[in-house]
């Protein structure tokens, strides 16, 4: 599908006739919202296969696959999401991913 999307550009570009030149945009336009609506669809559905797993090791009683999960779905390419705020003690804004990362071995 990603080929199909980048050969339809290389078209767009090398069309002269600007009613061409909108078809394949169109076509271009489509391909792109299919890619994205199948990109959304994998990403559900392994997110939906990681709970599972949570949900399994939860059953069983196995923290360590928990917490595995669980840091796979906070930490993205081995860096923390910025999207929660955490404090420390005295009740400051931590903003430095090593600092974050000691707060989340302490819990």
């Amino acid at each position: 599908m990603i080929e199909e999307r980048k050969h339809l550009k290389v078209q767009v570009q090398n069309v002269k006739s600007e009613r061409i030149q909108n078809q394949l945009r169109m076509k271009c336009r489509q391909k792109d919202k299919e890619a994205k609506k199948n990109l959304r669809a994998c990403k559900r559905e392994s997110l939906n296969d990681l709970m599972d797993d949570t949900r399994k090791a939860a059953e069983i009683g196995n923290m360590e696959i928990i917490y595995e999960n669980i840091r796979k779905k906070i930490f993205c390419n081995g860096k923390p999401r910025n999207s929660t705020a955490i404090n420390n003690k005295e009740g400051n804004t931590i903003t430095k991913d090593s600092s974050r990362l000691v707060i989340w071995k302490e819990h």
